[in-house]
């Protein structure tokens, strides 16, 4: 089966950033599909890993961008897409959300090519933009609403990552064929971690008994990463007001450098050395084992 994959945002195993696209498109070569992804990038480029054949366009997006640059860019690819997407042979269309706009070169791409939509929605759009106030002007906000519902009504198949984004799909579009294909761990790749445990925490100054604290992620404004920077000072000056207390080492890594606002919020007691920036996602599975907590943020407030 020939498998047209658009999703915007995709990266190889050696980049960081999300990897479940790739690891869905090498799965599906391997169980003997054709798989074309159609993604951006900072420069346009083909290319073959794996058996999937690649098309990267020319769309630049990074987190540190502002709205207006993000809309730019989620356009920008949406056009650029469409045309890469509706010249591309397909028994089936993918496009993942977010950005939203990918369902567009979804929804004509599949009508082009006669073939069936499956639609993934890793994020509820414009739900969650709107919750975490990056989007309020109401005109765009009723815009992003008709064109989730469009997605939802056109796809043949809506894959959401977790029961509430199914709940989500269907209080939008009761009639919607959905199914929950969560997030995923290869978990083999931890075994060396585990295994070199001792050996890590020595290459990297720990003590045995030290408490590390480890975040991995985004340093984007949606992870408020300055709240987690003061979360770990206060955890260590409650360590250095108590002489019994174990030693607390926080690490927070990104895939991007350090943000200035996550700089600026640093307490003088926690060194600069803790961050750990534009860091491919293979350099995490050795961290993990040696950590004793793994944080994540969101801030979130309900729009019903």
């Amino acid at each position: 089966m020939r498998i047209v994959y658009i999703h915007q945002h995709f990266n190889f195993p050696w980049e960081p950033g999300w990897q479940r696209p790739w690891q869905f498109a090498r799965r599906l070569v391997r169980a003997g599909h054709e798989v074309t992804v159609i993604c951006g990038g900072s420069k346009a480029e083909d290319l073959s890993l794996e058996g999937v054949t690649i098309r990267r366009l020319a769309v630049p997006y990074e987190n540190a961008m502002a709205f207006q640059q993000r809309v730019r860019s989620f356009i920008s690819f949406m056009a650029r897409a469409t045309l890469s997407a509706a010249q591309a042979d397909a028994d089936v269309v993918f496009a993942s959300s977010t950005p939203l706009t990918t369902a567009v070169p979804g929804i004509i791409a599949s009508k082009l090519r006669r073939a069936p939509f499956v639609f993934e929605v890793r994020d509820l759009w414009p739900e969650a933009p709107v919750a975490l106030g990056f989007v309020k002007n109401p005109i765009t906000i009723l815009a992003a609403r008709t064109l989730e519902k469009l997605a939802y009504r056109s796809a043949d198949h809506v894959i959401a990552l977790s029961p509430g984004m199914e709940e989500g799909v269907r209080r939008v579009w009761p009639r919607a064929r959905t199914t929950v294909v969560p997030n995923a761990s290869d978990v083999e790749n931890f075994s060396e971690g585990r295994a070199r445990r001792a050996e890590v925490r020595e290459e990297l100054g720990w003590d045995d008994d030290d408490v590390v604290l480890f975040y991995a992620g985004s340093f984007g404004i949606t992870y408020d990463v300055p709240w987690l920077v003061r979360l770990a000072g206060s955890c260590i000056s409650a360590t250095l007001a108590s002489a019994s207390s174990p030693t607390v080492r926080v690490l927070i890594q990104s895939a991007r450098e350090t943000s200035p606002e996550a700089t600026a919020s640093t307490p003088t007691r926690c060194s600069q050395e803790r961050f750990r920036a534009r860091r491919s996602n293979e350099c995490c599975p050795p961290l993990t084992s040696p950590c004793r907590r793994w944080w994540t943020t969101l801030p979130w407030r309900s729009t019903r």
